[in-house]
């Protein structure tokens, strides 16, 4: 319906109508009237925001949307909103009456009766006929605009009316401090290392710096609080909470998958909206990182099903969203959204040398990996093989843990029984290192080697470049996207041509500064602070969405519908049956007597 005009009218709820009566009499085809309390200020932008709503289907009445605590008026940006939902009466504080709706009841406005009992038979009258009582998007008003003499009024504006209920959500975030909560099940002593570790605090403290007017709370496991207090006590909106509390925010964001199924159920729990991070689909797609097949698949179905339940699922890279996509294609593409990780809390500690290493060990190649297959560290043992036989002094050092599956090391192992003896000598498998071995390591190396092929971000070529260590990567899964236009990328897989890149850099210094210089113009835009505000836009994001799995019934328990072939649970589908019976043999009755 597309006003042309509109007619202003102050009226308390005791008033009469005499005057409404009056100006119905008067409206044209294309003008509508709005009532509003004569306490209420009818702003430019909310008669603005009235008049957009109209548009909805079968609009009888446009009111604000009822939030608990607000006193006044207000419209805020809602560009993400979805269409106007369906409200159980309109507001007597502020309503627009539509023509059409007006026109094809005939109602009788009495004139001596009070607005609100006119207005709630004629809202009666109207929805019982076909017509809709509208909320207008981004319009916030007091929470009564539910008429009391309604019963069906409390159930029709509760939870289960999720559209209506999203728009409250909405509201409410607009008006008072938004409360996140970051699921920190991670955060264990031992863990530190763990890129997991820091993505968890790194991505809270720069949600709290970059919002100081939002609650963020970091949940951690119950009596793991001492390891991370000192980083978080100067950020006075940051506060820690105990995993296990009962305490409900506006939205929980796990930035990481799951790995243990006992973790899942308090995260969608904790937030009227549940935020997931996806950050690869690497154990998703690979079998030989499970103990047995069923583990696998288990993992698989645990995946699936909690980025599907989730409202939002955030992941560090393009690649890895498509690939999320690719295994998870029900999944709506505007639930999935691209957030990279920061490298701006790379700070090297104090360097020590590793335990274990020789002190012969004075020129080398580094390769910083775990000993997974997609890490592929048997190519960084062949193409030192070739550097060594063009005549590299040096030696490989290979650092990183073993997991319990999904091991190379029986191909390394062969790979280096067939090199000749100095060769297979100067490779050094060292394990696992502190951080001050890795930085050793990374600022003594001559260059990082790292074949990777199957990376949702790699964090370790930016870790280099801090220490002005040039890394050669792959072209492959994420690293052309993170790396953007650098030189770290080798042309294909052969040994050759990767010994060709690191000879150049030892040759000529210039190219191995060059490189690095490169990268760490790119690390400067992958920033902490950047991806912080990529997660409130997430936030803002989901908080407009419905949410992903509507739990909330309207009406008793014999009305709800549950999982179920015929649509209603056994019992309740009897209880349908027989009041609908019974509402026919009353109908009957009234016609006999």
């Amino acid at each position: 319906m597309t006003l042309v005009g509109i007619t202003e009218l102050g009226l308390g709820p005791l008033d009469d109508c005499r005057s409404l009566v009056e100006a119905v009499l008067l409206l044209g085809p294309h003008d509508g009237i709005v009532v509003h309390h004569p306490n209420v200020a009818v702003h430019p932008e909310v008669l603005a925001a009235l008049r957009r709503t109209a548009d909805a289907p079968l609009a009888a009445s446009v009111s604000p949307i009822g939030l608990n605590g607000t006193e006044y008026v207000t419209v805020v940006a809602a560009p993400h909103l979805l269409d106007a939902p369906t409200i159980a009466n309109p507001s007597c504080d502020l309503v627009l009456l539509l023509p059409d709706a007006l026109a094809s009841l005939d109602f009788q406005f009495q004139a001596d009766a009070s607005w609100t009992d006119q207005l709630s038979a004629w809202a009666t009258t109207a929805r019982n006929h076909g017509w809709r009582h509208v909320g207008s998007p981004g319009l916030i008003g007091p929470c009564d605009v539910a008429l009391e003499s309604d019963s069906l009024a409390h159930e029709l504006d509760g939870p289960a009316n999720e559209l209506l209920s999203t728009h409250r959500l909405w509201a409410r975030t607009r008006r008072y401090a938004l409360r996140v909560v970051i699921d920190g099940a991670c955060i264990e002593p031992g863990a530190e290392a763990t890129g997991t570790y820091q993505v968890v605090i790194e991505l809270s403290l720069e949600l709290a710096r970059s919002r100081p007017t939002a609650d963020v709370a970091l949940a951690v496991p119950s009596g793991n609080a001492g390891a991370v207090v000192k980083r978080l006590v100067m950020i006075p909106n940051l506060r820690l909470v105990p995993r296990d509390a009962t305490e409900h925010f506006d939205v929980a964001y796990r930035p990481y998958q799951y790995i243990y199924p006992d973790q899942i159920a308090w995260t969608f729990a904790a937030g009227a909206r549940t935020v997931l991070g996806q950050l690869d689909m690497i154990a998703f797609s690979n079998p030989s990182y499970h103990p047995q097949s069923q583990t696998f698949f288990a993992a698989r179905n645990m995946q699936r099903a909690t980025m599907r339940r989730a409202d939002l699922v955030t992941t560090i890279s393009k690649f890895a969203a498509s690939t999320i996509l690719a295994e998870c294609p029900d999944l709506e593409a505007r639930r999935v959204v691209v957030i990279p990780c920061g490298t701006d809390h790379v700070s090297p500690v104090a360097p020590k040398r590793p335990d274990g290493l020789g002190p012969s060990v004075n020129q080398f190649l580094a390769c910083l990996s775990a000993t997974f297959w997609h890490k592929n560290r048997p190519h960084a043992i062949r193409t030192f093989a070739e550097l060594r036989r063009r005549g590299y002094p040096g030696h490989l050092v290979i650092a990183g843990p073993q997991p319990y599956f999904g091991r190379s090391t029986d191909v390394e192992d062969e790979l280096l029984a067939g090199l000749p003896a100095p060769d297979r000598d100067a490779v050094h498998r060292i394990g696992s290192v502190d951080e001050a071995g890795k930085w050793w390591l990374l600022a003594s190396a001559d260059a990082v080697l790292y074949p990777s092929i199957n990376e949702g971000f790699g964090l370790v070529p930016f870790e280099a470049a801090t220490v002005g260590t040039p890394t050669l990567a792959s072209t492959t899964a994420s690293l052309p996207e993170v790396y953007g236009g650098t030189a770290l990328l080798a042309p294909d897989w052969s040994p050759s041509s990767w010994a060709d890149i690191v000879e150049q850099w030892i040759g000529e210094p210039r190219a191995a500064q060059d490189q690095v210089d490169a990268l760490r113009v790119r690390a400067a835009e992958l920033t902490w602070r950047r991806a912080a505000e990529q997660t409130w836009e997430a936030f803002n994001t989901v908080l407009s969405l419905p949410h992903r799995q509507p739990t909330a019934f309207e009406g008793d328990r014999w009305a709800s519908m549950e999982s179920h072939r015929l649509g209603l649970t056994g019992p309740a589908t009897g209880v349908r049956y027989g009041r609908r019976i019974g509402a026919y043999a009353a109908r009957r009755i009234r016609k006999t007597t």
